[in-house]
């Protein structure tokens, strides 16, 4: 199977070609010219009905999706095959048709829209989900005085590969270009639930670690994400796994970090489970950074309930992986603002927020796609600059 655009799960895949060639059938009887029995049909005409059927074909075959599965990566994966399996060709034909009879206008309206969701297709697909961005921010803060030197801080968010191949070797390559002081990983690593394919995938990232000519003099530490179901994955390797713990960095005594589980991530810093951290930050001389898979632990920042002075690095949310411009992401998985989800730093007073858009995608049932949303290396530096006034406030790309 053609796994990019076609799932692997063979049920999925039944019923995503069931909805492509039921979509075109039925949308090929109701759009076609029925020659001698009515004149031809107008190309706005055209447009309206075949709106209303792909609409119709999106709803009874998403829904079908989730009550099968009960997923809504499922849902979204017929839902791209609505649009570019049937909405597309249907439009590219009918448009042509109509151009053929001088109908210019909306012949051009009805072709123009099928080859735009064809092309749109085609790069959402195929080419931005591999067009990385490297991103670069300053974060400064006065508990950083403490810090021996400046840091650079890489974050690879969500690698989430299934298959380790020519992007992700050239990503590493990248971290080696920034020469990182510290390799930050906020989880979802490897989405393989078949032991051998996991162990597989595992040996060829770990090989990309250990590979690196330059690795961070400060370490490289991460936390689990949803699809991290190996936790033994980086036993025996110079990664530092955290869970739900503190630690001082060697070599840095004026920076600790600390990593939540996955749990932790979604429950506000402000709740009573994390008080001991809370505590931890407070009688620390130096400067925090508290690493965690999903952005919802630091939703109490967002809002002002919570004040206190740290950087909290996050990803999960992949951008959105679809943004709208003008509008953002539709689809965050995240209780944390939309303009937050859908990635950059954000300083709130001496706090930072860090959310990643990642590396890479979700595989499973979920399109494989990504459509003004490039994946991203964040790259920040750490007391590279003069610490802020009290009265700042935010900002964000």
């Amino acid at each position: 199977m053609f796994e990019p655009y076609f799932p692997a799960n063979p049920y999925l895949g039944a019923l995503v070609a069931a909805v492509d060639l039921l979509g075109l059938l039925v949308g090929f009887l109701l759009l076609r010219d029925r020659a001698g029995r009515e004149p031809a049909r107008s190309p706005w005409r055209d447009l309206w009905l075949g709106l209303l059927w792909v609409g119709l074909l999106a709803a009874l075959g998403g829904g079908a999706s989730r009550v099968l599965f009960g997923s809504l990566f499922g849902t979204l994966r017929v839902w791209t095959h609505v649009l570019t399996v049937v909405a597309a060709p249907l439009a590219l034909w009918r448009g042509v048709a109509q151009l053929r009879r001088a109908r210019l206008a909306g012949g051009a309206a009805l072709a123009g829209i099928g080859i735009a969701l064809l092309l749109g297709s085609a790069w959402a697909h195929f080419v931005e989900v591999h067009d990385l961005e490297i991103t670069r921010q300053d974060f400064t803060t006065p508990r950083m005085a403490a810090f021996r030197a400046p840091i650079r801080a890489v974050i690879l968010a969500d690698i989430q590969t299934d298959a380790v191949g020519d992007y992700e070797r050239e990503v590493f390559r990248r971290v080696d270009e920034a020469r990182p002081d510290l390799l930050l990983l906020p989880g979802d690593f490897i989405q393989h639930r078949d032991p051998l394919r996991f162990a597989e995938e595992r040996d060829a990232l770990l090989r990309l670690f250990e590979g690196l000519e330059h690795p961070p003099r400060l370490g490289i530490w991460a936390v689990l994400g949803d699809v991290d179901f190996h936790p033994e994955m980086f036993e025996g390797t110079p990664i530092r796994l955290l869970r739900n713990e503190v630690a001082e960095v060697p070599g840095e005594p004026g920076l600790q970090i600390a990593g939540l589980t996955l749990g932790r991530s979604r429950v506000g810093l402000d709740d009573p489970v994390h008080a001991e951290l809370r505590s931890r930050i407070a009688d620390f001389p130096g400067f925090t950074i508290v690493l965690g898979h999903a952005p919802d632990a630091a939703q109490p920042i967002l809002v002002g309930d919570l004040q206190t002075e740290l950087l909290y690095v996050a990803g999960h949310t992949h951008g959105g992986q679809v943004v709208v411009p003008g509008f953002g992401p539709p689809i965050t998985l995240s209780r944390v603002p939309r303009r937050v989800a859908a990635g950059g730093l954000f300083r709130f007073g001496n706090a930072g927020v860090l959310v990643s858009r990642g590396i890479g995608h979700e595989r499973g049932h979920a399109p494989r796609i990504r459509m003004f949303c490039r994946p991203e290396m964040a790259v920040v530096d750490l007391a590279s600059g003069k610490a802020p006034d009290e009265g700042s406030t935010e900002s964000g790309r």
